[in-house]
């Protein structure tokens, strides 16, 4: 286009200079040495005008021959580009369509040669992990890590491959791809959720306790927080239950943050003391959590408790019955200690109306004791055969009931 345009301009001038001439076409005497040349002044201009040209294309010439190998080896990235970009066009073909292997061996073929070589390597890494090859997949996550530019993109390769190594269970790896990422872009949710399910993977309860008492967790989800809370909380208390140590209990409990908001926390906590002969501990604790609120678990397990003073559980009890309202879970907790107090006739007014509101195994018990102990064995009998049926149709409250009947008898 610039070639063309020039031509016009020269052309236009030599049609103004003939224009020119033809009026008056003038001369010019040019010397040099002994050398004399005379011309009309249309010629000179026309002769310079021509020069002009010839050392103009002989300079375009020398430039673009210069510009030659810089030309060539653009023209051979753009050919090396087009057949990647090919190549990872077909290789995702291949992955989206389950051809694992086929998949692979496309998208590393060419991703040296890509702009998007970080692409390549991250689907080679899914299609090595759909083929179980742990070890090519993180080659292929090592490389795409490299291949990514920017703190931005290399943030995205990461959370990409923690992905990977999460799905497939590599909670080592995963680990390690958190601490990158944190690293990478600093404090994120997801990074600390990607490392919580790193640390509940192995098994790490004591350290995945800590990272959620950690103020920055309480951006986690919820019911993520709650659960992984609840994971820790009752892995620890097993072990702690394994091994007889109620220190290590109580340190488990510390550690989970204080989580006097979940039930189910409070309950596994509870239970473990019981478990351990900590049941002076447990009332203590169960005690203020009633006092402040209503929890029917707590409730149930406060009235399994074998208390060494019934008439103060008996007097906590019934604050919590004016407190509450008359919760079966109450009105049993009343009965026990009621029974545990030898206070028969309180017993029974707590007792009996279970067998119209909650009727159970454990009630049933309950009130077969309080008949045996005011002098109706046939009453007694009764009971027993109505908590035996009971029993029977809730095959759950079976162990547990003869398990709390074993425990009140020997009392």
């Amino acid at each position: 286009m610039l070639a063309a345009l020039a031509v016009l301009v020269v052309a236009a001038i030599a049609v103004v200079v003939m224009a020119v001439g033809h009026v008056d076409g003038g001369y010019a005497l040019l010397g040099w040495g002994d050398w004399t040349v005379e011309t009309s002044l249309v010629v000179l201009i026309l002769c310079v005008i021509v020069a002009l040209a010839l050392a103009w294309g002989l300079l375009r010439l020398f430039g673009g021959t210069l510009r030659l190998p810089g030309r060539m080896r653009r023209g051979f990235r753009e050919r090396r580009e087009r057949r990647a970009r090919r190549s990872l066009e077909t290789g995702l073909l291949d992955l989206l369509q389950g051809r694992w292997k086929e998949a692979e061996t496309e998208l590393i073929r060419r991703a040296s040669d890509s702009p998007v070589g970080w692409l390549h390597y991250l689907g080679a890494a899914r299609a090595a992990q759909r083929l179980g090859a742990a070890e090519r997949r993180e080659h292929y996550l090592g490389l795409a890590t490299e291949q990514a530019d920017g703190p931005e993109l290399r943030g995205a390769v990461l959370a990409a491959g923690a992905q990977l190594q999460r799905e497939r269970g590599d909670f080592a790896a995963l680990e390690r791809s958190a601490r990158a990422l944190h690293a990478e872009r600093g404090e994120q949710p997801d990074t600390r959720e990607i490392l919580a399910a790193a640390l509940a993977g192995e098994g790490r309860w004591a350290e995945l306790q800590k990272l959620l008492a950690e103020p920055a967790s309480a951006d986690l989800p919820p019911a993520l927080h709650q659960e992984l809370q609840y994971q820790a909380l009752q892995a620890r208390i097993d072990a702690a239950l394994a091994a007889g140590r109620s220190d290590e209990l109580h340190q488990a409990w510390v550690d989970a943050g204080e989580p006097a908001e979940q039930p189910a926390l409070r309950l596994a906590y509870a239970e473990g003391l019981v478990h351990l002969g900590r049941e002076e501990e447990a009332q203590a604790f169960i005690t203020p959590i009633l006092d402040a609120g209503w929890d029917a678990q707590l409730a149930r397990a406060y009235g399994r408790l074998q208390a060494t003073d019934p008439a103060t559980r008996l007097a906590h009890v019934e604050t919590w019955l004016q407190r509450h309202g008359e919760h079966p879970e109450l009105l049993a907790a009343a009965g026990r200690a009621c029974l545990q107090a030898h206070l028969w006739g309180k017993a029974g007014s707590y007792l009996e109306p279970l067998l119209k509101d909650a009727p159970s195994p454990q009630a049933y018990w309950d009130l077969a004791q309080w008949a045996e102990a005011t002098g109706h064995p046939q009453d007694a009998a009764r009971y027993c055969r109505k908590g035996l049926m009971a029993a029977v149709t809730e095959p759950d409250a079976a162990p547990k009931a003869a398990r709390e009947s074993g425990a009140s008898a020997s009392a």
